[in-house]
């Protein structure tokens, strides 16, 4: 191209960029908004689909947020708007980290250090194990505690402010199921003790610290970090599950779990925390950034761990940074798109045990959608333990009436008396065992089984009712039966 004819060129883009900006950006911003139409049009399949009482999203791109919006109803009825407030379960361990690592960048803490030098009065059942935990393992989860133990020491509702430190002194019974740095388990406690650490170094509530350096920094006005917030900012009850449909839980809110996963966010406050996760903030140097996401241990192929982050490889150039949240009445998504500057967080109301995937796969229809391909139709899922132990209680049940009928029909021996002391062994054998064995073989303290399956647990306690019942039914069936020895004096 001649000179003069390059001049040319250069000038009439120059003149298109200064008074036509939106034609020549025209194509992208269309392709970024009917990407968010098409959100839009999922999201309200989903939430009819999986009965969502409530749910809100807020999705960045390119260091903007650029669509927000809510849908249905909070646990008083209210409606849903951008600015209620979702319990966000463990997507609260990123913001932990995040605390813990501004401590890191003041010097005042080290990831390699083990954390009894910060929280001197910190130990195990294994105290030699306790005192070689770094506080980079704890937000890796490769402390050694496994995931059972940190279920002991969730959802306990307290209301003070001295709960998170009291909590992680409830640890010190516990041993850990693997060394230090070994292997990765997952466990809420490490998120508690993190919590302590923090309140330990800074002399401040985690809430104090977590609302003075992390969220307002952030221009995150409305996070829930404690009990006395949850009321000021109108946090209510989600909704478990009961039978397939959603009931308004009465779980209250915990203000030692608020490190691993009671923090509570709305939408606005997400999207802001989006964009200050991929584009930078004052709170974090990038360094320290990048550091959070980078990956420390393997959970499964193409996923690892970083520090209150999962990192997935989705291609060779391309990484998925993400993480769920789960609580009994919560339920939560969040991922970013890093090379492609998407980021998304998905807020509902209602959560259990055995419908948590309905929301993983909302999660990665909208990734499908902002990637430029069609997500799969919508699974139907089903609930398979729980029609096992429905129709489980329906037939002891129907059992249990047939003894209470031989109760009241016998009057005289039947041949097969011999019969009723086994049954009476057998039905009250299993009514002892019963639970224990739920509880074993789900590896869930019966708490979470409890406050996560509501109906399971439910059902549970009514199969083992029905067994002791029935136990005594027929020890009555046999005594009744018992031959009349008449003595002549």
């Amino acid at each position: 191209m001649f000179p003069a004819v390059r001049k040319r060129v250069f000038l009439c883009i120059l003149i298109c960029m200064i008074f036509f900006p939106s034609r020549l950006f025209a194509s992208e911003t269309g392709d970024v908004q009917s990407k968010i139409l098409e959100v839009d049009q999922y999201m309200k399949k989903a939430i009819s689909k999986y009965e969502y009482p409530g749910a809100s999203i807020a999705i960045v791109n390119n260091g903007k947020v650029v669509y927000t919006n809510s849908w249905g109803v909070t646990g008083d009825k209210k409606n849903v708007t951008t600015d209620t407030p979702f319990i966000i379960g463990s997507l609260s361990k990123s913001m932990t980290a995040l605390g813990v690592m501004k401590l890191v960048q003041e010097g005042k803490v080290n990831l390699h250090e083990a954390v009894q030098k910060y929280i001197p009065w910190f130990t195990l059942k294994d105290k030699a194990a306790a005192s070689k935990i770094t506080v980079e393992q704890l937000l890796s989860h490769t402390s050694g505690l496994s995931s059972k133990t940190g279920l002991k020491i969730t959802d306990l509702g307290a209301e003070d402010d001295q709960a998170i430190k009291r909590i992680v002194r409830m640890l010190a019974n516990e041993k850990p199921t693997a060394k230090p740095g070994e292997r990765y388990q997952y466990c809420d406690a490490n998120f508690v003790i993190l919590g302590a650490l923090i309140e330990e170094v800074t002399n401040k509530t985690f809430s104090q610290f977590m609302d003075e350096k992390i969220f307002k920094p952030l221009n995150m006005h409305h996070v829930v970090t404690n009990t006395e917030q949850a009321k000021k900012w109108g946090l209510t009850h989600g909704y478990q599950s009961w039978f397939g449909r959603p009931k308004v839980s009465s779980i209250g809110y915990d203000n030692g779990g608020t490190p691993y996963g009671y923090i509570a966010v709305n939408a606005e406050d997400m999207g802001r925390y989006l964009v200050a996760m991929m584009d930078g903030n004052k709170v974090l140097a990038s360094e320290y950034m990048k550091d959070l996401f980078h990956p420390r241990v393997q959970i499964k192929k193409d996923t690892f761990y970083g520090l209150g982050w999962k990192v997935t490889n989705l291609s060779d150039s391309e990484i998925l940074i993400w993480h769920s949240g789960s609580m009994p009445d919560y339920r939560s998504e969040m991922f970013m798109l890093p090379n492609e500057g998407w980021g998304v967080a998905i807020l509902t109301n209602r959560n259990h045990q055995l419908e948590e995937d309905k929301l993983y796969q909302v999660s990665r229809g909208i990734l499908d959608i902002l990637q430029g391909s069609h997500p799969p139709p919508l699974q139907t899922y089903k609930a398979t333990e729980l029609w096992v132990l429905s129709v489980g209680l329906i037939g002891i049940t129907a059992i249990f009436i047939l003894l209470l009928l031989n109760f009241f029909r016998f009057k005289e021996p039947p041949s097969f008396r011999w019969l009723w002391p086994s049954l009476t062994f057998i039905y009250l054998l299993l009514s002892v065992t019963f639970i224990p064995i739920f509880i074993y073989l789900s590896e869930l303290p019966w708490r979470t089984i409890y406050y996560f399956s509501p109906d399971l647990a439910f059902l549970a306690v009514n199969i083992t009712l029905i067994l002791f019942l029935s136990g005594l039914i027929s020890i009555g069936i046999y005594l009744k039966t018992r031959p009349f020895i008449q003595t002549n004096y």
